[in-house]
């Protein structure tokens, strides 16, 4: 049914992990401010990053274990994938995982995890982005201070030198 990076949701004989409800929307960025004159103006400056939430049931008598999937969310934090429904792309690129939040807990009459709910909160990645005009400034800078040291190495070995020949 629908995939992002190893976290599946499907229905089969094995396993059931359903996706109970889903919801994305897209919104404008934009602030405001006054103008010279003090009018108020609105400047739109693209797109908010987009927002993809998931809700999904696991269930310990349909094939996956609670406890386990709740540890598994947990260290796909950081992890970036595109999410695919029905072997498409939907959405962006890449996704990466915002927030999960876990209930409806259900425990059977030794402790054990029979049932939890999860909402998956997954945002759209854009990778960060450097201008070549501020990259130009950290070459310089490098070159710079590296001309630096090199130009102090040759002094101290100069004096290393003098010290040494009296």
């Amino acid at each position: 049914m629908a995939k992002w990076g190893n976290k599946g949701f499907l229905i089969s004989p094995e396993k059931i992990v359903p996706i109970l409800s889903m919801s994305t929307g897209f919104a404008r960025k934009s602030d405001e401010n006054e103008d010279t004159s003090g009018t108020p103006t609105t400047n739109t400056r693209g797109m908010e990053l987009q927002e993809i939430e998931l809700e999904t049931r696991y269930l310990l008598a349909t094939g996956t274990d609670p406890r386990a999937q709740i540890e598994d969310w947990k260290k796909q934090f950081g992890l970036r994938f595109p999410l695919h429904i029905n072997g498409q792309q939907f959405g962006p690129d890449l996704m990466e995982l915002d927030s999960v939040d876990f209930s409806n807990f259900t425990f059977d009459n030794r402790g054990r995890l029979l049932q939890v709910d999860a909402a998956i909160k997954l945002v759209e990645y854009v990778p960060p982005t450097t201008t070549v005009s501020s990259k130009q400034g950290e070459t310089a800078e490098a070159s710079n201070a590296g001309a630096m040291s090199a130009g102090a190495s040759s002094d101290d070995k100069a004096a290393r030198k003098t010290t040494t020949a009296r």
